[in-house]
């Protein structure tokens, strides 16, 4: 049990809790063999009893029960479970004085907190659940000087005692009361190993103190466990790295009332962790089931318009089939999901029996909207408002919205899904969703390419390397209407790159069976269109026609191949899309007041890098706007998370970084970037993401506010920040000196540096000088598109490069033997030239086409830290 420090004779052991809590500890073993003389409880008990119902309760208090704090707000707390294997319980009669109270002898004080005041009774209960009681202390013991002398006793009565809700006694019924903390500490390891939680929710606290170190037989004994002191409840450590080795967690919860609760806790990885539901290279293509016209679900079976059916909140869509369809569903293999379902373990058992791998469980659907939407439903999922630490506002998100949410989830599911509109995959995943599948088309996810690789990336970092793409292409591109034939070249454009870019599930939301979008839909009028009509004719003719060729074309199982990617900085919550409204991490409060907390000039700088690596391809849609297909003109480039737990694997497979938005920099990242670099890797930064600030703070910050305090030896950069000057219309840092080695690339227009490199190792550290983020516009940003474009046209695979005037319009992949080139322009077709180690070759794509080469000889595999 865990340990209070106020109460003498405390016992001290660790818990079992599922898939991760350990047994006895040491100490622990030794109190429970000692059990005789130490009693095995973490408070003071106060009544441990079996009787009949309403017997009466009388049951004295001990006084060194009593805290300072409970002296001081004049107010004790204590808790109560009761219960029995038959029935419910309640007790007393709130709105009577004499049913439940403290005496001191003298005065009674009623209970202070009854759950149904205006009932006969405190309501139904079930047995075991534990229910706060609160009280005004007596007059006499306001301060303990005033009883100090006389020694009063203080009690607890309940005339009626404890009874069966509903009135019938059922038997005895077990009454536990006590002071103090008593906790089942809720903590786990996600199913992927990437991180464990301990969660002290059942034990508020004003502050917490976490202490981390592996089982004494995984390192040597000099090691020496991290320290960290929080007001969070929830404690994450990344165990990735650990091989296997369980992690002790050392927990210390300070109250004021109730002293300082200890307990120990063991996190274990799964022997087996998750793994992804598809084998390499296999594309599943599925469509979304709301009930309706039951013509869908048979023809999905029937005509092989799809691999999986995902059913809108039910199992009858599966359940209801007929005989024959059914026994085609089987016979194909096919898949079942549903989203947005709620059902019980026995339910998904079931499922799990009868389909086995082919039942991929439950996609839990846009859980992280609220990031991109208002105050109202950032309330509404309870975030916690006026953060100003951008670091516990990102912990927040991952240890408590998401680990909570996933931990609840998986009572009833093996894994989920979940889709979100705003590409930050990295950090679902890093709280324990099992995998990603980005609302492709809506809000920050509407640039495909971009979105995409942000969710390769996550999935790379976190493993397994599986995502998905949810296209919510009928709701979101609503400006296109039903009658053009750009509205399913867009879905068909969709729907190749999802393949070329390594996506393996891959759905339709709706618009198949009929329409859902038609109030919004340009020239619908409103006007809903039925199975029969030309809109969803179209969409199920276009999710066929992709279904085919992909088994036509199996995918080269390799996986795309990336030489660059893009850093997802510490603390950086952008969510794809740039919109003054849009508060960071949902601190709607927090940026009423201080407009640094909306987006502005970090999240402009992954516009910037979006505009050079996933450039919207323009006219490509004609007559209509493209708000959704990009090229890829430099191949695939990841988009990877950098932050305070970075691991060498994280980044090895990049021989570019780039930063883009926000970034809080530390010690531990600068560290691990000067390691990679020095290994060959290639370096592009500016100023402000050397900051450690974490307050959202851009502009006004000092050289002391960067890592190291200006000095940039710690990143590799032999030199120190000293201030800001005038570099021609905005401000550049100024420099003690400009290293011996160091390449001066540009200049500002009075002639200050501009842009440094120089060497460090194998690779070399590339420096913009601009004061503030390049995004705020002008000359740096101008220069940062300039360096972006030069450095990632040499950071390709084996020299592999697409050029020609149309190469923004083309999305490009190179797998270990195959290169896949899919014109994203619905209206032109566009040539570019491929050039390869053997040769160029000319190629010209019509609109939306998909090319397929085939890589000659033998396929060197994806290169690490090479230098180009």
């Amino acid at each position: 049990m865990p340990e209070i420090e106020q109460v003498p004779c405390t016992g001290y052991v660790s818990r079992r809790f599922p898939n991760c809590f350990s047994v006895l500890s040491l100490v622990a073993f030794f109190t429970f063999a000692l059990g005789a003389f130490f009693a095995l409880s973490a408070e003071t008990c106060i009544l441990d009893r079996t009787a009949p119902g309403r017997t009466p309760i009388d049951a004295e208090i001990p006084l060194e029960a009593i805290t300072p704090g409970d002296y001081a707000d004049g107010e004790l707390s204590l808790w109560i479970t009761a219960g029995n294997e038959h029935a419910g319980w309640t007790w007393a009669l709130p709105s009577r004085t004499n049913d439940l109270y403290i005496t001191d002898g003298e005065d009674k004080m009623p209970l202070l907190n009854p759950t149904n005041p205006t009932w006969g009774d405190l309501g139904p209960k079930k047995p075991g659940v534990r229910c706060e009681l609160k009280f005004n202390l007596p007059n006499a013991f306001r301060t303990k000087t005033q009883w100090s002398n006389k020694k009063p006793s203080l009690r607890i009565c309940c005339p009626k005692g404890v009874f069966c809700w509903g009135g019938n006694s059922h038997g005895d019924f077990r009454v536990e009361i006590w002071k103090g903390i008593r906790a089942e500490i809720k903590g786990w390891v996600d199913a992927a190993n990437r991180c464990g939680f301990v969660d002290m929710k059942d034990v508020p606290a004003e502050r917490y103190i976490f202490s981390w170190r592996p089982n004494i037989h995984a390192r040597d004994g000099d090691w020496r466990p991290p320290r960290i002191e929080q007001t969070s409840e929830v404690f994450r450590v990344r165990m990735q790295g650990w091989s296997g080795a369980p992690l002790l967690v050392d927990v210390e919860a300070h109250t004021r009332k109730d002293g300082v609760f200890r307990q120990t806790v063991e996190l274990v990885p799964h022997a087996t962790p998750l793994e992804a539901p598809f084998k390499p290279g296999e594309v599943v293509v599925g469509h979304c089931v709301y009930g309706g016209d039951r013509r869908f679900t048979d023809e999905i079976v029937t005509n092989d318009l799809a691999d999986l059916i995902v059913s809108w909140n039910k199992f009858n869509t599966l359940t209801g089939m007929p005989a024959n369809v059914r026994s085609e569903f089987d016979r194909k293999g096919m898949r079942f999901m549903t989203i947005y379902g709620y059902d019980s373990r026995d339910l998904t058992d079931k499922a799990k029996d009868t389909l086995g791998a082919r039942y991929l469980c439950n996609n839990v659907g846009e859980l992280a909207g609220y990031l991109y939407q208002g105050p109202r439903e950032a309330a509404a999922v309870r975030v916690p408002q006026g953060m100003t630490d951008l670091g516990e506002a990102k912990d927040r998100f991952v240890n408590v919205f998401m680990q909570r949410f996933v931990r609840s989830r998986h009572k009833d599911y093996d894994f989920i899904f979940s889709t979100s509109g705003s590409p930050l995959g990295c950090y679902e995943l890093q709280g324990g969703m099992d995998f990603m599948c980005n609302e492709l088309y809506a809000v920050g996810s509407a640039n495909l390419a971009y979105a995409t690789s942000e969710a390769r990336g996550a999935a790379r970092k976190w493993k397994p390397e599986f995502w998905g793409g949810w296209l919510a292409e009928e709701w979101q591109t609503f400006p296109v209407p039903y009658s053009s034939t750009r509205k399913y070249d867009l879905l068909k454009a969709g729907l190749y790159q999802q393949y070329l870019m390594g996506t393996s599930l891959i759905v339709l939301e709706s618009g198949a069976q009929s329409t859902q979008a038609h109030k919004y839909t340009s020239g619908a009028k409103d006007v809903k269109q039925g199975y029969d009509d030309h809109a969803p004719k179209e969409y199920r003719r276009t999710v066929k026609e992709f279904r085919d060729w992909t088994k036509a074309n199996p995918r080269d199982p390799s996986g795309p191949t990336t030489c660059a990617a893009f850093v997802m900085g510490n603390n950086d919550g952008f969510v794809g899309m740039s919109f003054p409204s849009f508060a960071i991490w949902a601190q709607h409060a927090t940026a009423s007041n201080n407009v640094n907390w909306r987006c502005g000039a970090p999240e402009a700088t992954w516009n910037l890098a979006k505009d050079v690596a996933f450039p919207l391809v323009q006219g490509a849609l004609a007559p209509y706007p493209n708000s959704w297909l990009a090229g890829t003109p430099f191949g695939q480039v990841d988009v990877v998370q950098v932050d305070d737990e970075v691991l060498p694997d994280d980044i090895s497979r990049y021989s570019l970084l780039v930063y883009a938005g926000w970034n809080t920099m530390t010690t531990r990242i600068a560290e691990h970037l000067a390691w990679w670099a020095k290994r060959g890797g290639e370096l592009f930064l500016c100023v402000p993401h050397l900051s450690v600030r974490a307050d959202r703070e851009a502009k006004e910050y000092k050289p002391s506010d960067l890592v190291g305090n200006g000095d940039l030896s710690v990143l590799g950069f032999p030199c120190r920040v000293i201030g800001k000057a005038d570099g021609g219309g905005f401000d550049v840092a100024t420099l003690d000196k400009i290293p011996t080695d160091a390449k001066i690339l540009a200049k500002t227009p009075n002639g200050r540096p501009l842009v440094i490199e120089n060497e460090i190792g194998k690779g070399r550290i590339r420096l913009m000088l601009s004061w503030e983020y390049p995004g705020k516009g002008g000359i740096p940003a101008t220069n940062y598109k300039t360096q972006l474009s030069e450095m990632l046209s040499r950071h390709t695979v084996d020299d592999i490069k697409v050029t020609g005037p149309d190469a923004k319009a083309v999305s490009w992949a190179v797998y270990r033997n195959t290169i896949y080139l899919l014109n994203m322009d619905c209206v032109k077709p566009r040539s570019v030239m491929l050039e390869l180690p053997g040769g160029p070759q000319n190629l010209s794509l019509s609109p939306c086409e998909m090319r397929v080469v085939k890589r000659e000889g033998a396929a060197k595999p994806p290169s690490r830290l090479r230098r180009q």
